[in-house]
């Protein structure tokens, strides 16, 4: 896991802030760790540099992680990395996302869907 490399979402820090201290006790170095607050920031750095994982924030500033999550992905097209989205609401399948986390989650549920993705449960 250490060499896993993860792009947190979300608009509130510190829901990147807890995100980012469960990766951390899941063996990801802190600096693979990379955390901003709006799609703009997330799609250029998802489209410009390679991830393991992108954990976005339902509701974003601009754009909504669902439409951020269409944009990687259709950038990627097959080789796109996973994309976990994490909402308050309790949202319907959503193609783009590989797995959503509904908050509030426990730090089991939330390593459980982070190793799923991965393919590492």
């Amino acid at each position: 896991m250490k060499g896993k490399k993860v792009l947190l979402g979300d608009v509130v820090d510190t829901n990147n802030d807890l995100i980012k201290r469960y990766l951390v006790k899941l063996w990801i170095n802190e600096e693979n760790i990379v955390a901003v607050n709006n799609w703009l920031e997330a799609v250029k750095l998802a489209t410009s540099q390679l991830f393991d994982v992108i954990i976005l924030g339902v509701r974003m500033v601009w754009m909504d992680g669902i439409q951020a999550s269409q944009e990687i992905k259709s950038y990627y097209r097959w080789s796109a990395p996973k994309i976990i989205g994490t909402t308050s609401q309790q949202i319907e399948k959503v193609e783009s996302f590989d797995d959503v986390i509904e908050n509030p989650y426990t730090k089991e549920t939330f390593n459980e869907k982070i190793l799923n993705v991965l393919n590492m449960s």
